[in-house]
């Protein structure tokens, strides 16, 4: 169906639309018509959802992801080896107000430089309790503006 209204199809729209049959084989089909990049959040492939995610699948089509909206996308597959595959893609500020990110005291470490550390409290993937405060001060030491606020807690408890 597809095909038989490839001229009369908004291309964008249908970017963004999870219902379809996703597969590599369906992008590659209609490779120049799809919308990678769009105005319109959720609109495009970068923000979908439903696409077959993997870190090959992205590897694939490296050259036309809007990263920044790829950095937020919740349904990627998301991993400290696929944070890791792509740390010179990714839009960091958006990476780091993503909620589907495993954030862990690695991850932290391995990115410190990179992280917007001041969003990474406002997500709700970013559980603090599930560090010691040790840790954060340690970590956090230099990045974030209640450091000292954080580190007299630490002491207090």
């Amino acid at each position: 169906m597809i095909e038989q209204y490839r001229n009369r199809w908004d291309w964008t729209a249908l970017s963004g639309n999870p219902a379809l049959p996703w597969s590599a084989d369906l992008i590659n089909r209609f490779l120049g018509n799809w919308s990678w990049h769009s105005d319109v959040r959720g609109r495009n492939l970068s923000s979908n959802k439903a696409l077959p995610w993997s870190g090959d699948f992205i590897e694939r089509y490296h050259d036309r992801w809007d990263w920044p909206t790829l950095s937020v996308n919740d349904g990627l597959p998301w991993s400290i080896e696929l944070v890791e595959r792509f740390k010179d893609k990714w839009d960091w500020q958006m990476l780091s107000l993503n909620e589907a990110i495993p954030w862990s005291i690695d991850l932290l470490e391995r990115y410190a430089e990179r992280l917007e550390w001041h969003y990474l409290p406002e997500t709700e993937s970013f559980k603090v309790p599930k560090f010691k405060p040790e840790d954060i001060v340690r970590f956090m030491s230099g990045n974030f503006e209640g450091r000292e606020l954080l580190a007299s807690r630490s002491h207090s408890s």
